[in-house]
């Protein structure tokens, strides 16, 4: 199936719409760099020397 290169297509089957395929990974693989942003270059960020999260604030915020 997908070790062999063929695409599988997931949809809800109550809608009919189709929510994603599923490729092997090598198809994955973005060709070329992806733009992260229209203000990449222009825009940026700095995290100060003193600013300090542990590792649970921090999943806080991710969850």
């Amino acid at each position: 199936m997908v070790e062999d290169g063929e695409e599988i297509l997931i949809r809800n089957e109550k809608s009919k719409k189709s929510i994603a395929v599923l490729i092997p990974y090598p198809q994955y693989k973005h060709k070329k760099p992806r733009r992260l942003g229209i203000l990449k270059g222009i825009a940026g960020y700095k995290i100060r020397d003193d600013f300090k999260i542990t590792d649970e604030e921090l999943s806080e915020y991710i969850t």
